[in-house]
This record gives C-alpha cells, structure tokens and sequence, in this order.
C-alpha cells in the first residue's frame, strides 16, 4: 500500500514537471543576427537594435553581432 501511494505521487510530481516546463519552454524568445553596411558590406560596430514599443535593446559588438534574450511572446 505504502509503495502504491509513493508510486502515484512519484508520477503526479513528473507529469507536473513536464507540463511546467512545456508552458515555460514558450514564454520567451531570441533575436539575433548581423548588421552590415549597405554601401560596403562590412559590419557595422556599436550599432544600436530596438525592438519599438519596447525597453529591449542592445549594441553590435566588433564584428557586427548582436543578441536579444528574454523577448516576450508577441508580433513587434
């Protein structure tokens, strides 16, 4: 008896987790990617990216990259 109720919530713990981390998995994105120069092609350093609307942003860095974590589901 001991064993069937470890057991049962053993797999309520686990299927738990795995919903909390299907809704999780989706709350967030990322944008990344390059920016280059439209007269030479070369990357453009310390260029300024906003996502309009809102308080996210960031900088290019030597070779023209740039990354955004932690943007909120939704069309910008």
């Amino acid at each position: 008896m001991v064993l069937y109720k470890m057991t049962k919530t053993f797999f309520f713990l686990l299927l738990s987790l795995l919903l909390a981390t299907n809704l999780l998995a989706q709350s967030t994105g990322s944008l990344y990617g390059t920016v280059i120069s439209a007269d030479n092609k070369e990357p453009l350093v310390a260029a300024n990216i906003v996502i309009l609307d809102t308080q996210l942003g960031t900088s290019t860095d030597q070779v023209g990259k740039y990354r955004i974590d932690n943007i909120p589901v939704g069309t910008y």
